[in-house]
Protein backbone atom coordinates (compact mmCIF):
# COMPACT_ATOMS: atom_id res chain seq x y z
CA UNK A 1 0.00 0.00 0.00
CA UNK A 2 0.87 3.72 -1.10
CA UNK A 3 4.78 1.44 -2.11
CA UNK A 4 4.99 -0.22 1.45
CA UNK A 5 4.69 -3.68 2.79
CA UNK A 6 1.59 -3.71 5.44
CA UNK A 7 2.74 -6.82 7.07
CA UNK A 8 4.97 -9.83 6.88
CA UNK A 9 4.38 -13.75 7.53
CA UNK A 10 6.58 -16.43 7.89
CA UNK A 11 5.08 -20.07 8.64
CA UNK A 12 7.68 -22.62 10.24
CA UNK A 13 6.99 -26.06 11.91
CA UNK A 14 5.20 -25.41 14.95
CA UNK A 15 4.04 -21.46 14.63
CA UNK A 16 3.27 -18.08 12.26
CA UNK A 17 5.41 -15.29 12.79
CA UNK A 18 4.10 -12.17 11.89
CA UNK A 19 6.13 -8.49 12.14
CA UNK A 20 6.66 -6.00 12.48
CA UNK A 21 3.96 -5.29 15.14
CA UNK A 22 2.98 -2.05 15.59
CA UNK A 23 2.90 0.45 19.15
CA UNK A 24 -0.67 0.50 19.96
CA UNK A 25 -2.65 1.88 23.29
CA UNK A 26 -1.80 -0.09 26.94
CA UNK A 27 -4.74 -2.74 25.63
CA UNK A 28 -3.68 -3.36 22.30
CA UNK A 29 -0.19 -3.96 24.01
CA UNK A 30 -1.43 -6.20 26.94
CA UNK A 31 -3.09 -8.81 24.25
CA UNK A 32 -0.18 -8.85 22.10
CA UNK A 33 2.21 -9.27 24.95
CA UNK A 34 0.74 -12.73 25.24
CA UNK A 35 2.29 -13.68 21.74
CA UNK A 36 5.94 -11.21 21.65
CA UNK A 37 8.87 -13.10 20.86
CA UNK A 38 11.66 -10.73 20.05
CA UNK A 39 11.59 -6.96 18.98
CA UNK A 40 8.38 -6.30 16.61
CA UNK A 41 7.52 -10.01 16.21
CA UNK A 42 4.77 -11.99 17.51
CA UNK A 43 4.36 -15.80 17.53
CA UNK A 44 0.70 -17.73 16.82
CA UNK A 45 1.56 -21.67 17.86
CA UNK A 46 0.11 -24.10 15.50
CA UNK A 47 -1.90 -26.12 18.00
CA UNK A 48 -2.96 -23.24 19.63
CA UNK A 49 -6.32 -21.11 17.85
CA UNK A 50 -5.19 -18.01 15.73
CA UNK A 51 -6.67 -14.53 17.20
CA UNK A 52 -7.78 -13.18 13.92
CA UNK A 53 -9.00 -10.06 16.00
CA UNK A 54 -6.09 -9.18 17.26
CA UNK A 55 -4.02 -9.99 13.92
CA UNK A 56 -7.06 -7.59 12.45
CA UNK A 57 -5.73 -5.13 15.10
CA UNK A 58 -2.10 -5.45 14.33
CA UNK A 59 -3.25 -4.82 10.08
CA UNK A 60 -5.78 -2.04 10.99
CA UNK A 61 -3.11 -0.21 12.63
CA UNK A 62 -0.41 -1.01 9.90
CA UNK A 63 -2.77 0.83 7.73
CA UNK A 64 -3.57 3.58 9.88
CA UNK A 65 0.03 4.01 9.89
CA UNK A 66 0.82 3.92 6.54
CA UNK A 67 -1.81 6.37 5.44
CA UNK A 68 -0.90 8.93 7.81
CA UNK A 69 2.74 8.40 6.36
CA UNK A 70 1.41 8.77 3.06
CA UNK A 71 -0.40 12.09 3.72
CA UNK A 72 2.70 13.91 5.49
CA UNK A 73 4.50 13.21 2.04
CA UNK A 74 2.07 15.13 -0.33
Amino acid sequence: MNGKNIIHFAGWKKHISLYPVPAGDETFESEVSKYADGKGTVKFLLDEPMPMKLVKKIIKLHLAQNLKMAKTKK
